[in-house]
């Protein structure tokens, strides 16, 4: 009979994971929409993707903009700040409070340095080492290492 059959039964019970795929998909989907923890989680990970894989794709003001962008987004998610629009400045002191001084003061020279490449007339150079300095600071943070 084609019920014994140890083929059948394979065949079977892999027609059901599709369904249960899309279970588990519509699950985090929910998830997303309703758990900001999650939800922030979900956006530090992408940020941190974009910024490892497209770091090297600018340059100029180009790429200070770029890196602003993600590090500023990435602090934001990272650290559940729930203010929608928060300076730079607003941003370091609400993390002073959780970051230790050293960790304050390479944030402070990292968005230094950003604004004044940023908004200079002519914006170009010292991207490796604000690359170095902002994976430098990612790592840390990751880590655990800024209290």
């Amino acid at each position: 009979p084609l019920v014994e059959n140890p083929i059948y039964i394979f065949l079977l019970l892999l027609s059901f994971v599709p369904i249960f795929l899309r279970i588990y998909k519509d699950r985090l989907g929910n998830r997303y929409k309703t758990d900001k923890k999650y939800r922030n989680l979900v956006e530090v990970n992408n940020l941190l993707k974009k910024w490892r894989k497209e770091k090297n794709n600018f340059s100029g003001k180009e790429f200070f903009s770029f890196a602003h962008n993600i590090l500023y987004g990435y602090l934001i998610a990272k650290f559940n700040i729930e203010e929608k629009a928060i300076t730079t400045e607003k941003l370091i002191d609400k993390l002073s409070e959780t970051f230790n001084q050293n960790t304050i003061e390479q944030l402070k020279n990292i968005f230094e340095l950003i604004a004044a490449k940023r908004f200079a007339p002519i914006g170009t150079g010292d991207e490796d080492e604000l690359k170095k300095n902002i994976d430098t600071l990612i790592s840390k943070l990751e880590r655990g290492d800024y209290r």
